[in-house]
Formats: C-alpha cells, sequence, structure tokens
C-alpha cells in the first residue's frame, strides 16, 4: 500500500504486472497488466458504496465475527447454522 502511494496507481499495476515468470508471453502480459487495473479501479469503487461503509462501521463497532455474522446470516452461513468448520 505505501509502494502505491509512493508510485502511483500505474506505476504500481506496472510494477504488478513485470513478468516473474519467463512462461508468460508478451499477450498473457498484457493481459495481466489490464486486469491489475481494471481491478484497481473496482475495489476503489466498491470501498464507496454504502454497503462496504457500513460493513466497515460494523466491524470497527463489534468486531470482525459479530460483523461477518450479521452480513452472512441472511444467506444461511454455515457458520451461523454450526456447520462443518
Amino acid at each position: 500500500l505505501h509502494a502505491a502511494r509512493q508510485l502511483g496507481r500505474k506505476q504500481f499495476a506496472d510494477v504488478l504486472a513485470e513478468p516473474h515468470l519467463p512462461q508468460l508471453g508478451d499477450r498473457d502480459v498484457m493481459g495481466f497488466r489490464a486486469a491489475v487495473r481494471a481491478g484497481t479501479e473496482l475495489q476503489a469503487l466498491a470501498m464507496l458504496g454504502d454497503s462496504a461503509r457500513a460493513h466497515l462501521r460494523d466491524i470497527r463497532d463489534g468486531g470482525l465475527t459479530q460483523a461477518l455474522s450479521k452480513r452472512d446470516a441472511a444467506y444461511g452461513d454455515y457458520r451461523e447454522e454450526g456447520g462443518d468448520e
């Protein structure tokens, strides 16, 4: 995160997209670079939404376990039903 702030979004995506495996071809690298950039944008937009802010507030106020229970209860999450762990 600190590196991203220092480099800027485009430069950080370029660093992440550098090929670390010799098997990656140019097309693979280009696709990864585009995916990193798109993912960065989508994550930023998601964190600005009302539901994300409410969930972060629930984590801060009641702790992670309680916030996850609140979030997942409507879906019958296995944690709420005492299922397999």
